[in-house]
């Protein structure tokens, strides 16, 4: 497959290549991505997250790089007075946001140019497709102490912290995906994200999606309102589990169903490094690992002389609809300390706290379709060794 390219500075692209970011997994934690911001640009790197909506970047100032609250070596900072084009917006406003994890961030709003390097390429010839998006909303955060220089939300601007504090802006904006669209550079705001076993080919691409990055057919699913009472469009990525099963190396004959055929709408969230499902259902597993709760860390912690191979023919499977993803038993106990730790947390908030995260995530293909309010899945092709593409635009 060949695609003629040309370099563009910004406007719409005067040929159809579709904007793709690499992505590296961090510290066996998170998937980062880099994006210029500025001028002259600053290359700053962002943990993808399709869990929120905003993009953040950490301030040289941040006091919990100094105070030993959080490990800033290696950070990048976007320092706004070496920007020509950097403007403070809302002077009188803040951001904020909170984490499931308690982590917090808080800043304040400015525009500036975000430039893209696309690292499109196929067997045939390496592109390059240089995107610039003028005025685009970010914040700078003054004061975080999340462990990550900086913050991609994905997801839809409904989504965004603009609300629900003080001094908030109550104003939803345009954030990358909708500007993605908005200047060109795609026909509609969708995400295809593949994360596979070999880093080189883990990426994000807009507008379009690659079928060779999975395996079979494609399954459609609809978008769930986890937030009826708020909205009446969904406003996360989030779709209906429709049952969860233990079995033996694929034997059906001898499931042990952890859903008793209650379905739960899960939300596909790539800046969770774990899994966390109702209660009932992660005790019900860690029962079968000999797995007891700790009221210290709120995880189920396995012996430390757990003889691991009990369990590397039990695979849990997630079912949705007639699409199946089997993933391994061995992939969810983790070494922690001198034992181990189930990688599913329990949660209580059975409505919107069913996650499924960094160790879920990699097994599947995903399509986010925001225009459409739907997610496509397909077991992802782990087996990349060349990089023949097969693009398909999506209208």
């Amino acid at each position: 497959m060949l695609f003629l390219i040309s370099k563009i500075s910004h406007g719409i692209p005067s040929t159809r290549i579709p904007i793709e970011l690499p992505l590296r997994f961090i510290d066996d934690s998170y998937y980062e991505t880099n994006i210029l911001i500025g001028n002259p640009p600053q290359n700053i790197g962002v943990l993808v997250d399709t869990g929120s909506s905003d993009l953040w970047v950490n301030s040289p100032n941040n006091p919990n790089c100094y105070n030993g609250n959080i490990d800033c070596t290696g950070f990048t900072f976007f320092n706004k007075s070496n920007s020509k084009t950097f403007s403070n917006i809302y002077k009188n406003s803040i951001f904020q946001i909170g984490y499931q994890d308690a982590s917090y961030t808080f800043g304040k709003w400015g525009v500036d140019s975000i430039s893209i390097n696309s690292s499109y390429s196929d067997s045939n010839e390496d592109t390059g497709l240089y995107a610039n998006i003028p005025n685009a909303q970010f914040a700078i955060a003054t004061n975080s102490n999340v462990p990550v220089q900086a913050v991609l939300g994905l997801g839809f601007p409904r989504r965004e912290a603009v609300n629900g504090y003080k001094l908030a802006t109550n104003k939803f904006y345009p954030n990358l995906p909708q500007l993605i669209k908005q200047h060109g550079y795609s026909d509609n705001v969708t995400i295809a994200m593949y994360l596979g076993s070999n880093e080189t080919y883990n990426s994000i691409m807009f507008g379009a999606y690659d079928k060779t990055r999975y395996i079979g057919d494609l399954h459609n699913f609809p978008m769930v309102n986890q937030y009826p009472n708020v909205t009446d469009k969904p406003a996360t990525f989030a779709i209906t589990l429709d049952s969860m099963y233990i079995s033996m190396d694929n034997n059906q004959s001898d499931n042990i169903y952890i859903s008793n055929d209650e379905k739960y709408s899960v939300v596909l969230d790539s800046g969770t490094s774990l899994l966390s499902a109702p209660d009932h259902y992660v005790s019900k597993i860690a029962g079968l690992l000999n797995a007891t709760f700790d009221n210290t860390t709120h995880m189920y912690l396995l012996p430390s002389e757990t003889d691991l191979t009990l369990y590397k023919d039990m695979i849990i499977n997630f079912k949705f609809m007639d699409f199946n993803v089997p993933i391994n038993m061995l992939e969810f106990i983790l070494p922690y300390d001198d034992s181990y730790v189930f990688a599913i947390l329990p949660t209580k908030n059975v409505n919107t706290g069913f996650v499924l995260g960094d160790i879920f995530l990699p097994h599947v293909y995903t399509i986010f379709n925001l225009d459409n309010y739907t997610i496509s899945l397909g077991l992802s092709n782990q087996n990349i060794t060349s990089n023949e593409r097969e693009i398909t635009w999506i209208s």
